[in-house]
């Protein structure tokens, strides 16, 4: 894979942020619901330049996928929130119709290159490309990656899943 704009090179890997959706509005309350307005905007002001709109005080999210390319694997950690998926209690991701597919195959791989999916963790916008929408059926985007994640993840997820009341979308 040739280099990409935006990409860095660590030894033989190669890592490329494939991005979804610049979020530039975000209450920092929305994020962090428990915690005062003043201090919520005190923490986001150690975020660092560029992570706060300076008016505003919002904060400037980004939801993306990396993609890590080595001589032996292509690797995509997290797969972003998907388009067309029902997430009505999320406005911001709900039937989301964005080209991260085509900015995939801008850093040069097909869903069919990556092996191995790697996820962080399992909020909405960290699983969404796992599954595509095709002939009215959800089926893998990457049929050829393994998919890794943490069990205590996975069964904090689960659990959650088989409560009722408000969860993540």
């Amino acid at each position: 894979m040739e280099q990409a704009l935006g990409s860095h090179r660590l030894g033989a890997a190669t890592i490329t942020k494939i991005p979804e959706l610049a979020l530039d509005a975000v209450d920092a309350a929305f994020l962090y619901p428990a915690c005062e307005p003043e201090a919520a905007a005190r923490e986001a002001r150690k975020l660092g330049s560029g992570s706060v709109e300076g008016q505003t005080g919002r904060l400037r999210q980004s939801v993306h996928a990396w993609l890590v390319t080595t001589p032996d694997r292509t690797i995509l950690v997290d797969t972003a929130s998907g388009n067309g998926k029902e997430r009505p209690g999320l406005a911001v991701l709900h039937h989301l119709d964005e080209p991260f597919l085509e900015r995939l195959a801008a850093a040069g791989v097909t869903p069919d290159d990556i092996d191995l999916v790697l996820l962080t963790h399992l909020h909405a916008d960290h699983v969404g490309w796992n599954t595509i929408l095709e002939n009215g059926r959800w089926v893998p985007t990457f049929p050829r990656a393994r998919y890794y994640m943490s069990r205590r993840e996975l069964e904090h997820t689960l659990q959650e899943a088989s409560e009722p009341g408000d969860r993540d979308p």
